[in-house]
C-alpha cells in the first residue's frame, strides 16, 4: 500500500472512525514541500482548510509547472486529499517559508481538531542552500534550519494548549527531532510523538545529551527498506 491506496481506502473515514497514524504522519509530512505563500496563513490566528488552500494552489499554478521529484508527488497528494472526509476540512496554519545563502526552511502546522496539531517540516528542495546544509550536518550542530525549527516551535507554541506531534520528511524529519530536543520546557510537555521519515540523525555528542533523552521515548524514525 502506498500513500494514494492509503487515501482510496480512508479517504472517507474521519479520524474519529480511523485513528491517525503513522501513514497519516507520512501524508502530513509531504505538505510542508508544497509552496503555500500568499494561501496559508503565517499567523495562528487565522487559518485555512486543506480544501481551500488546494483550490487556491490549483488556480494559481499551472498542471504543467516543473517541479522536482519529491514536491511533484505532495502536488499530487494534495490534489487527492483535498476532497476528502479525512483530510479536507482540517486546518492550515503558521506557514513559513525562509530561504537565502546558509539556510532553507518552511513549516506548516495541521490542525487535527482543537485539541491536536502537526507541525510539518519540508526536507530539502530544489535550493543550493539546502543540499549545503545537508552536508553541514555531518560536521556541526545547529545548522541554520535547526535554528528555525526550534524558534518555531517555540514562539508559535508557547501559549497554545493544543498538544504537537512534530515530523518531517529527510532533512524536515531531523528538523522535526531537533526542535524537539530543544524546545522550551513548557512546549516540551505540549509534544506527545516526533517521527523522523526517513531523515538524517545526529551528532554522537548530541546523542549523548539530556536533551534527547528527553525526547527518546517519544520518537519514532521510520526508515524505508531501500534507505543505504
Amino acid at each position: 500500500m502506498n500513500l494514494f491506496s492509503y487515501v482510496d481506502k480512508y479517504g472517507d473515514k474521519s479520524f474519529d472512525e480511523v485513528s491517525f497514524n503513522e501513514v497519516d504522519n507520512a501524508v502530513f509530512s509531504s505538505l510542508s514541500y508544497i509552496s503555500f505563500d500568499g494561501i496559508v496563513p503565517s499567523n495562528r490566528y487565522n487559518k485555512i482548510t486543506i480544501r481551500e488552500a488546494g483550490a487556491r494552489y490549483f488556480e494559481m499554478y499551472s498542471a504543467t509547472k516543473k517541479y522536482i521529484l519529491v514536491v511533484r508527488q505532495a502536488v499530487k497528494l494534495l490534489r487527492y486529499i483535498k476532497d476528502t472526509k479525512r483530510y479536507g476540512d482540517l486546518y492550515l496554519y503558521n506557514y513559513v517559508y525562509d530561504a537565502g545563502v546558509e539556510r532553507q526552511f518552511s513549516a506548516v502546522t495541521i490542525e487535527l481538531n482543537p485539541r491536536l496539531v502537526y507541525v510539518s517540516f519540508e526536507g530539502t528542495d530544489h535550493l543550493v542552500s539546502g543540499w549545503k546544509e545537508d552536508f553541514m550536518m555531518t560536521y556541526k550542530f545547529p545548522i541554520p534550519s535547526q535554528r528555525k525549527a526550534i524558534n518555531y516551535v517555540n514562539w508559535r507554541f508557547l501559549f497554545d494548549k493544543k498538544n504537537i506531534i512534530l515530523g518531517g520528511h529527510s532533512k524536515g524529519g531531523n528538523l522535526a527531532m531537533v526542535s524537539g530536543m530543544y524546545a522550551n520546557k513548557f512546549v516540551r510537555k505540549k509534544i506527545i510523538k516526533i517521527y523522523n521519515n526517513d531523515g538524517p540523525g545526529l551528532l554522537m555528542e548530541q546523542f549523548e545529551t539530556k536533551n534527547y533523552a528527553s525526547i527518546e521515548c517519544k520518537l519514532i524514525h521510520i526508515v524505508p527498506n531501500y534507505a543505504i
